[in-house]
């Protein structure tokens, strides 16, 4: 896979994710994700799975997040292997109102993997970018 592939598959992939946070649809952010997957949040909690990372995406967009949006720009992707790719995108969180509005950004690392049913993440970590 060249650099220019794997740039397209993980835009593509970070397009799905930018448009279920934004619609606030936890269950179409945790179909981004493999079975197995797992998914650390900027306060270091872990979600292991698609059903895990859904519900707390739905709770998120329901309570602290609601009515935000979330831009997400890819920085680097790397063919790492044969159907991997290691991906790193810039998110620019923007919070109408509550404890946290305000806007805010992380970096996000994420492993990309191909398979039958498309790309999906298999690892996510999120790094909030300055202080709270």
């Amino acid at each position: 896979m060249t650099t220019i592939t794997a740039t397209t598959t993980a835009c593509r992939v970070l397009a799905r994710l930018e448009h279920a946070w934004n619609s606030a649809d936890g269950d179409a952010y945790g179909r981004q994700y493999t079975e197995d997957a797992t998914f650390v949040n900027v306060d270091g909690l872990l979600a292991t799975g698609p059903a895990a990372i859904a519900a707390g995406h739905d709770h998120i967009f329901s309570t602290i997040y609601a009515g935000s949006t979330n831009r997400m720009h890819l920085v680097e992707a790397v063919p790492v292997a044969d159907g991997v790719i290691a991906a790193v995108s810039r998110n620019t969180l923007d919070v109408p109102a509550g404890p946290l509005a305000g806007v805010r950004q992380a970096l996000v690392t994420s492993v990309l993997v191909g398979g039958a049913d498309g790309w999906r993440i298999s690892a996510s970590q999120t790094t909030l970018v300055g202080a709270r």
